[in-house]
């Protein structure tokens, strides 16, 4: 499992249900990482979209306790499936062995998948922002370590210096 985002120097990701910023280096940095691949999500980040569409040119999997309620709003769609427990997702990716799987959000799916991640690809900003949901401090996590950083980034419009960071785990629990 590879997770995947954009965190403030508190590693807040959210506020409202919504992203605390977005810019376009790092919707770029999401879409080349994740196009052609499969992203887990929680029900509220897929309501998050535009239009609650889920992703295009990757396979969507949501986790949510109202699967059967939800899943009949997508029959439209073939790129997004819904279950309601980890264990049933586990068990479905075991189809897709030349995929990459990213946990995408929110908090809690991030949570609930941090056992199984080896990899995290997160934009830090250098900025605090006003977030009630937050992705897992891997700074303090003694089983992550930093494998690259990107040289400081700036982002004109938003005023902002960020650097794209990848943690790898150190080992994992196999």
């Amino acid at each position: 499992m590879i997770a995947i985002a954009n965190v403030d120097k508190n590693w807040g990701i959210g506020k409202n249900n919504n992203l605390l910023l977005h810019f376009k280096e790092d919707m770029d940095f999401f879409k080349e990482k994740t196009i052609g691949n499969i992203c887990i999500m929680g029900r509220k980040t897929l309501f998050s979209f535009p239009n609650n569409e889920p992703l295009k040119d990757r396979i969507n999997i949501v986790l949510t306790k109202n699967k059967n309620i939800i899943e009949k709003e997508y029959k439209k769609y073939d790129n997004i499936y819904f279950f309601e427990d980890k264990a049933s997702v586990i068990t479905f990716l075991k189809k897709f062995n030349n995929k990459k799987f990213f946990v995408i959000g929110g908090a809690s799916i991030y949570n609930l998948f941090l056992d199984d991640t080896k990899v995290a690809f997160i934009t830090k900003m250098k900025k605090n922002f006003d977030a009630d949901t937050f992705f897992p401090n891997l700074d303090l996590n003694k089983d992550f370590s930093i494998t690259n950083i990107s040289k400081n980034k700036y982002n004109i419009k938003n005023d902002l210096y960020y650097n794209f960071i990848t943690y790898k785990r150190s080992s994992i629990n196999e």
